[in-house]
C-alpha cells in the first residue's frame, strides 16, 4: 500500500505555564494524534458512554479518577484504535532551563528556541547530571534559587520578571560556585562564567522582537518533534494545534520555515487555536497529554497504565524523575 500524500496531526499540551519554566509544573507533555474525524468521534463518544458522560468538557483528570481507570486503559489500549495514531514528548521543565542555559551561556552558537534540547548531545547530558545532582550538592532549596535566576535569565516574554535579570543570575552563580568550591559542581558550572554578554545580547533581541522564538517555551521544539515523527512517509502535513498562546503568527512561520530547510519538498501547515471541545481529534491529543504528564509527574496511575504510555512515547524525550 503506498503512503498517504497528506496526513492531518492533531495536537494539545499538558503542564503550560508560559515562560516560568524554573516555578511551574516540572513536567510538559505534548501529544499528537493522526486519527480521521470519523474515528476520533467514536472513540470520544464510545469513552463518554462507558463514563456515562453528556455534555460538557470532558478533561483527562476524569479519566484517571479510581473508578474510571478501566475507561483509560480501554483508551489506551489496542481496542480503541488509538496505538499507531499517538504520540507524546515529555520535558522535564528543569532539565530544560538547564539545557538553554547552557547552550545560551556556553554554546558555539546562539540557540535554536525550536530544537528539541535532548538532541544536543554536548550540553544536554550536562543538564541531566546537573539536575540528578545539583540538589544533592547544594541542597534543594539552593538549587531552586538557582534554577529560578536562570530561569528569570532566560524568560523574555514577561514584564515581572527583574530588569537586572543578567546580574543576578550572574551574582547567584559567582556565590554557587563559591559554596561548591574545589567540587565537582563548580567544575560543571564553570562554563557558564563568561556568558554575561550573550545573555545580554539575548535579551536585547528578544526586547526588540517579542513575538520572535523565545527559549522557554517547550510547545515549540514540541511541535518540531510531533512533525519530524509524522512526516517520514507523507508529502503534506497539517498540524492542528489546541488554543495555545506561545503559537503565534510569527512562531509558526519560523517553525514552517525551519521544516522547509530541514526537509525540502515537505508541505507543512500549522493551524492553531483549534478548540478540543470542538473538534474530537484535539480531545483525544488533550486526554492522551494530561494522562501522559499525569503519571510521569505524580505516579498517579497504576503501573499498567504507565506501560500503556510506553508505547506512545517518543524514544528522544527526556528522562523524567518524579
Amino acid at each position: 500500500m503506498s503512503p498517504p500524500p497528506s496526513r492531518v496531526v492533531a495536537c494539545d499540551e499538558s503542564g503550560f505555564s508560559g515562560g516560568n519554566l524554573a516555578r511551574g509544573e516540572p513536567i510538559f507533555a505534548h501529544a499528537s494524534v493522526t486519527l480521521d474525524p470519523a474515528a476520533a468521534d467514536a472513540l470520544v463518544g464510545e469513552v463518554r458512554r462507558r463514563l456515562g458522560w453528556g455534555g460538557g468538557e470532558l478533561k483527562a483528570s476524569r479519566l484517571r479518577h479510581p473508578g474510571r481507570r478501566d475507561t483509560l486503559r480501554w483508551l489506551l489500549g489496542a481496542g480503541s484504535g488509538l496505538p499507531g495514531h499517538g504520540a507524546v514528548h515529555l520535558t522535564d521543565t528543569r532539565v530544560f532551563v538547564l539545557t538553554r542555559l547552557l547552550q545560551l551561556l556556553a554554546g558555539a552558537e546562539p540557540p535554536d528556541g525550536l530544537a528539541c534540547p535532548t538532541r544536543d548531545g554536548r550540553w544536554h547530558p550536562l543538564a541531566l547530571e546537573l539536575h540528578r545532582l545539583g540538589p544533592v550538592t547544594v541542597g534543594p532549596a539552593r538549587w531552586r534559587r538557582f534554577l529560578s535566576a536562570a530561569g528569570d535569565l532566560l524568560w523574555t516574554t514577561s514584564r515581572w520578571v527583574p530588569p537586572d535579570a543578567v546580574d543576578r543570575f550572574v551574582a547567584d552563580l559567582d556565590d554557587l560556585c563559591g559554596t561548591a568550591r574545589g567540587g565537582w559542581l563548580a567544575e560543571r558550572l564553570a562554563p557558564l562564567a563568561g556568558g554575561r554578554d550573550r545573555a545580554v545580547a539575548m535579551r536585547a533581541a528578544a526586547a526588540a522582537d517579542p513575538a520572535g522564538v523565545p527559549l522557554l517555551a517547550p510547545v515549540l521544539p514540541a511541535v518540531t518533534c510531533a512533525v519530524e515523527h509524522w512526516a517520514d512517509d507523507v508529502e503534506e502535513l497539517v498540524v492542528l494545534h489546541d488554543e495555545q498562546s506561545t503559537l503565534n503568527g510569527a512562531r509558526i512561520r519560523a517553525l514552517e520555515a525551519r521544516v522547509r530547510r530541514c526537509r525540502p519538498g515537505l508541505r507543512l501547515t500549522i493551524r492553531a487555536g483549534v478548540d478540543s471541545r470542538l473538534d474530537p481529534r484535539v480531545q483525544v491529543a488533550d486526554w492522551l497529554a494530561g494522562t501522559a504528564r499525569a503519571a510521569a509527574s505524580e505516579g498517579g496511575c497504576d503501573e499498567d497504565v504507565r506501560a500503556l504510555l510506553a508505547a506512545y512515547t517518543l524514544d528522544h524525550a527526556a528522562p523524567v524523575d518524579r
